[in-house]
């Protein structure tokens, strides 16, 4: 094609080179098992043999893309593993983005300090550093579970104006607990809480 340059085939290292060194930081580190196991069980058969898994909404993964970015960006202000977002700044409708903050907070993979609506001011995100796989596997099944559970009770909790983000960190608690218990049996591995 005129105008373009002809391209020699490179091996993968060299090529890999070429493309960080052009987009200079333009890369996001996000974990593989986001992949490799979560987007997985999609469709899967739910642990409890009751159903299959059913995905979250879009909207969930583009919260976690935009808080695991601010995450791995390093600043010198940061004391530790943190973000500091309002629920505007997530590129999704701040009621969404309330909901997948308090799903997260409430699933154990962060905690939070909450910033004011009213002025702005963000939230600060930190990550727990002590979640493996097996936390974010059951995390994210508790989500599955507890977003279908939401989807099909919304219609008429709206009617009488008793949606309540306390409910649903509530439903997505008790959803995450249950699913990495068996999760945990699945896999076979015993937990400090279940020998207890």
């Amino acid at each position: 094609m005129p105008g373009f340059p002809v391209l020699t085939p490179m091996d993968y290292t060299s090529e890999r080179k070429i493309i960080f060194e052009k987009l200079q930081s333009g890369f996001l580190q996000v974990p593989t098992i986001w992949f490799v196991l979560l987007m997985r069980d999609e469709g899967a058969c739910c642990a409890d043999g009751q159903g299959r898994y059913k995905a979250v909404s879009p909207s969930f993964w583009k919260f976690l893309l935009v808080l695991w970015q601010e995450l791995m960006w390093p600043r010198k202000s940061k004391k530790s593993l943190s973000a500091s977002l309002s629920l505007r700044q997530f590129g999704i409708r701040p009621k969404d983005a309330c909901l997948w903050a308090n799903a997260v907070v409430a699933g154990g993979l962060f905690t939070v300090e909450k910033g004011d609506f009213t002025n702005r001011r963000a939230s600060t995100y930190i990550y727990n550093t002590e979640a493996g796989f097996i936390e974010w596997q059951g995390f994210y099944r508790g989500l599955m579970m507890a977003s279908a559970e939401w989807r099909v009770s919304r219609a008429s909790m709206r009617g009488v104006h008793a949606e309540s983000i306390k409910a649903w960190a509530a439903l997505v608690s008790l959803r995450v607990r249950q699913e990495t218990a068996l999760l945990c049996r699945e896999l076979g591995v015993r937990r400090d809480q279940e020998a207890a």
